[in-house]
């Protein structure tokens, strides 16, 4: 059997393809061995830009609304401006005592206790907690005894909310005095101030208001 060897050869023009397909092939490796890390840290900075897009775009956001908020700085001040003057810069507790005292006249209730401890009862004064934070202010815990009508001593409780001191009731206890209709009304309240905070609390008793 005789083969014809000179059909086998390579032709030039066919070697240019063969090049032209090894080059292909050695940069498809390039592609796969190089390019894929290069792609991949691409991605990641790619992500990196869109957080800090949102990152922008919230801290724009956030820079609108202090915008608004100093914009709105005057006219606050001028709303609460009166109120801040009107609260006492530390506990002033004897100056509560009397305001409450003056208030119960006003209901015609009897003030039998203030308590500014903050020990609940049958627990240790060591326990009791006499530095609060109410709304980003300083406050102390208040405990208030009165008896009367109920009218009365509910007129006490909503005055007791509305006086130039920022008082917020917690709770209330009443229990019933004797067969005459009185009753005895323990509140639990918390008094704001807006100074440093006073490390002195006191227990006082009053006495029946006139």
């Amino acid at each position: 059997m005789n083969v014809d060897l000179t059909n086998l050869r390579i032709k030039p023009e066919q070697r240019f393809y063969y090049l032209i397909a090894g080059n292909v092939v050695i940069l498809a490796l390039i592609g796969i061995f190089v390019l894929r890390p290069v792609m991949g840290l691409l991605n990641k900075h790619a992500d990196q830009m869109t957080a800090m897009k949102a990152d922008i775009a919230t801290a724009q956001q956030k820079m609108d609304t202090l915008r608004k908020l100093k914009a709105s700085l005057p006219a606050t001040k001028a709303v609460y401006a009166p109120v801040i003057r009107n609260a006492p810069k530390h506990k002033d507790i004897a100056g509560y005592q009397t305001e409450l005292e003056d208030l119960a006249a006003l209901t015609r209730v009897d003030l039998i206790t203030v308590d500014t401890s903050g020990a609940a009862k049958g627990q240790s004064p060591a326990a009791a907690q006499t530095d609060l934070t109410v709304g980003g202010f300083p406050a102390f815990p208040v405990s208030i005894d009165v008896s009367g009508s109920y009218a009365n001593t509910l007129d006490f409780v909503n005055r007791l909310e509305t006086m130039d001191r920022f008082t917020r009731v917690v709770a209330l206890s009443f229990v019933q005095a004797d067969t005459s209709g009185e009753v005895k009304l323990t509140i639990t309240a918390q008094s704001l101030y807006f100074g440093g905070a006073d490390t002195t609390s006191k227990t006082g008793k009053a006495g029946k208001a006139s």
